[in-house]
């Protein structure tokens, strides 16, 4: 793509196929406000995982975001994997944007490959998760890894699936019930909870707490934590 000098003329193109929770909103929001500060925008999603995302996906049209739809799963299904990739690879020739912004596992792959094969903008990463060698999660997925004879297939989401069941537990002594409206509403009141994925709190939210979102850069072809923001 050409040089750009303004930044309201770069063309931002989002691939996503984790269209649910945190990365939902994550999507929203800076899409919503790159298109408030004039930018064109343009996402790639699949629908198939939140019957609540289509709302989202008219808020965004609504604002001028160019919604793109391919159904990718979360799942490795290698197959059903290189048609949505060929799908992806033909909408970013298409769209030619200067800037190919992927999120999450499975987009990750297919997006950056999908820029590379059509040489078409540059690339940039938002994980959701970030693993780093001896952490917390990485210590959970060596473990699995060991007690079963093969890698967790989705490993950036690993520690947001052990988050949930603690945050249940948590909420079953909080209340001293365990009745599923007693522990809701206990976990909605959860404030300040250590999890594997970073410092939790429910109270005081729409029921989506607000988290850090580590940003990657690429690096000798690994991801590299390059800024985590909030």
């Amino acid at each position: 793509s050409d040089e750009r000098t303004n930044v309201a003329e770069c063309h931002v193109l989002h691939i996503m196929e984790a269209t649910i929770g945190g990365t939902r909103r994550h999507l929203v929001d800076v899409t919503l406000e790159q298109r408030r500060r004039g930018m064109p925008v343009s996402a790639i999603v699949s629908m198939l995982r939140d019957p609540g995302f289509p709302a989202d996906v008219k808020r965004m049209e609504a604002a001028g975001v160019a919604i793109h739809h391919v159904p990718m799963v979360r799942a490795i299904r290698p197959f059903a994997d290189a048609a949505h990739g060929r799908a992806v690879t033909r909408l970013v020739s298409k769209i030619r944007p200067d800037v190919v912004h992927t999120h999450s596992s499975k987009a990750g792959v297919l997006g950056r490959r999908a820029s590379l094969r059509a040489g078409v903008g540059a690339r940039v990463h938002t994980p959701h998760t970030f693993i780093e060698s001896g952490d917390a999660i990485d210590t959970l997925l060596a473990d699995f890894e060991a007690a079963n004879g093969e890698a967790l297939e989705s490993r950036g989401f690993m520690a947001l699936y052990a988050d949930s069941i603690f945050l249940g537990i948590q909420g079953i002594i909080d209340c001293g019930c365990t009745d599923s409206p007693g522990i809701g509403e206990a976990v909605s009141n959860i404030s300040g909870f250590e999890g594997l994925s970073g410092n939790i709190t429910y109270a005081g939210t729409n029921g989506i707490p607000e988290k850090a979102v580590p940003i990657a850069q690429i690096v000798d072809g690994e991801d590299t934590l390059a800024a985590t923001i909030g």
